[in-house]
């Protein structure tokens, strides 16, 4: 069960009905959990908007006066409900014009960042949106969720820490 305590709304006004976080501010809203998570992960979310408005999973963020758009942020329904994108620290770094978003339809959105390669990949309903390797890391161990006005519930599904892959050793030649 979401544990009210454990979550912060860094901007915006949020509030909790059954399992579901419902963005009830009128323009920017952002919630964070407060509880770190490190290194790479899996962020899994159900989210649905009552009208057609944009849907927001964000990771590997870190507390600064830009909060809402530090660390990898996957956007589904971005830019007036007119694309999916992925962005790096609040600029977009891959975007898919057409995917709109349907009102009252509920979605799976995932985000999941490979600490070991850099590596930040997307899907929405089990299809895979983003890929994208960063090359230039930085620190980050926040997960949260972000919209653009009233009307977006969203709800977590899972939040798993992966492994690290074994290193490949060096073969001797």
């Amino acid at each position: 069960p979401l544990v009210p305590g454990e979550w912060h709304s860094v901007e915006g006004v949020w509030r909790l009905e059954g399992q579901e976080w419902i963005a009830a501010g009128p323009a920017d809203n952002v919630l964070v959990w407060r509880i770190p998570v490190q290194g790479s992960f899996r962020f899994i979310c159900e989210g649905w908007n009552e009208q057609a408005g944009e849907l927001c999973i964000f990771g590997h963020a870190f507390d600064h006066e830009n909060f809402p758009h530090w660390g990898y942020s996957f956007h589904l329904a971005a830019e007036g409900n007119s694309c999916a994108k992925l962005a790096r620290q609040g600029n977009t770094v891959l975007a898919q014009p057409g995917r709109q978003l349907e009102a009252q339809k509920h979605y799976r959105l995932e985000l999941e960042y490979n600490h070991a390669d850099g590596r930040v990949s997307c899907e929405v309903d089990g299809e895979r949106l983003f890929s994208y390797r960063d090359t230039i890391p930085f620190p980050g161990d926040q997960i949260g969720f972000y919209t653009w006005a009233r009307g977006a519930h969203l709800r977590p599904l899972e939040v798993r820490r992966l492994r690290a892959p074994t290193p490949l050793k060096a073969l001797d030649l």
